[in-house]
């Protein structure tokens, strides 16, 4: 699509805004239900997020060429999700579905210019949605081979997307200001060590401060999260932290261990 021949034929003052509609693959070299090395295929999924963001933003990408081009017009994602047409990746519906897009959303905090942002939808499947509307939810998937059979999904409760992205809108609703982590590992998602295992943010509300950490890494024990180097974190009574993928775990205000 001819973005910058476009945008230079009309005036900037004819835009409002400049929507689009953005789709993330698996990423990974790997097919399933074979067994592939886990760690490698497991990291692979959360850094290709972070390179295919990093292409979107460049001045040849499709965000990029924006905000090269129009500088002062908004940007609108009315649509994003995970669409990974390999049938052998079978990674729609399951929990790295839900963090490989929790950690896309957190992204665009990284450009000024994207003022709003839509899931694809609200209510469907495990695929596309944040919320079931029916016990099929999961019969699109593939995931569930024989031996096994596909588990029933009940209505209007989270899928692994909604479970994932509702804790960031939430805090994202009750805050005016927020501040990137700098995290500068490790561990790394990929082999030359420059893409982060860590990804956080943190948002400023009226009355608190709230943090927003993604560990995408591999489980590995050389690594608790204690450990990590968070540039910018600090202790302060209130100051919540909600490692959400734990539900109910205990934490206090000075400590991420």
């Amino acid at each position: 699509f001819p973005y910058t021949t476009l945008f230079r034929s009309v005036s900037q003052s004819r835009y409002s805004a400049i929507i689009l509609h953005d789709y993330v693959g698996g990423g990974t070299s790997f097919g399933f239900p074979s067994t592939p090395n886990s760690a490698t295929a497991f990291n692979q999924i959360f850094a290709h997020t972070f390179s295919y963001v990093a292409d979107q933003m460049s001045s040849t990408g499709d965000i990029g060429l924006i905000t090269g081009t129009l500088p002062a017009t908004e940007i609108w994602i009315t649509e994003f999700n995970l669409y990974d047409q390999n049938s052998f990746h079978r990674i729609h519906g399951t929990w790295a579905h839900g963090l490989k897009i929790a950690s896309l959303l957190l992204t665009y905090l990284e450009e000024p210019q994207i003022k709003k942002i839509d899931l694809h939808s609200i209510v469907g499947n495990s695929t596309f949605s944040a919320l079931f509307n029916d016990g099929n939810g999961f019969q699109n998937t593939g995931n569930f081979l024989p031996p096994l059979s596909t588990p029933a999904s009940t209505s209007w409760n989270y899928s692994a997307l909604g479970n994932a992205i509702a804790p960031i809108a939430q805090t994202i609703r009750k805050t005016a200001s927020h501040e990137q982590l700098v995290i500068t590992g490790p561990p790394f998602l990929d082999a030359q060590n420059t893409i982060p295992g860590i990804y956080g943010w943190i948002f400023e509300g009226p009355d608190s401060y709230e943090a927003i950490i993604l560990r995408l890494d591999f489980p590995n024990a050389a690594f608790p999260i204690e450990q990590i180097n968070i540039s910018g974190f600090w202790p302060s009574s209130n100051y919540s932290i909600e490692r959400w993928y734990q539900s109910g775990a205990n934490y206090n205000s000075n400590s991420i261990s």
